[in-house]
């Protein structure tokens, strides 16, 4: 039986997934999981953080409320278009108000903003989502 958190991490990166333009399979990392980005290749970085549970009704069920952050990778020297590109593409894939279901829980997207401008280092340009999430459940 898997947890809230897995359940929440699975349906967010499923999405995520079906984004178009989304790196490819060998360019994805993933928390927990050993991950070298290859030189050159655009590569994401999924990360879950979970913010916030609250208990309503007699400590039954409750509201857990976190952020999906997807870090989006280019490589430097192509300009920022492509990663820009990705990231809004990223955020049109969470719009507020829409609905992942997984396992037995609905996640509810609350919230979706890009972090900052796009940042640059010697190897790569990268835009950063912040995707804000609410799920009612009785798992926590």
């Amino acid at each position: 039986m898997t947890t809230l958190h897995q359940d929440i991490r699975a349906g967010l990166q499923k999405r995520a997934l079906t984004t178009t333009g989304m790196p490819s399979e060998g360019s994805r990392a993933f928390e927990g999981m050993a991950f070298e980005p290859q030189a050159g290749e655009a590569w994401v970085r999924f990360t879950l953080i979970p913010t916030n549970s609250n208990s309503i009704v007699s400590g039954v069920s409750a509201t857990q409320s976190g952020l999906f952050q997807i870090d989006l990778y280019d490589p430097a020297g192509l300009g920022t278009g492509g990663v820009e590109a990705l990231a809004d593409a990223v955020m049109d894939k969470f719009r507020v108000g829409t609905r992942i279901f997984q396992g037995v829980e609905e996640i509810k997207i609350v919230g979706v903003r890009r972090v900052g401008g796009v940042m640059a280092d010697a190897d790569y340009v990268k835009a950063i989502v912040e995707i804000a999430y609410s799920v009612h459940s009785t798992r926590l």
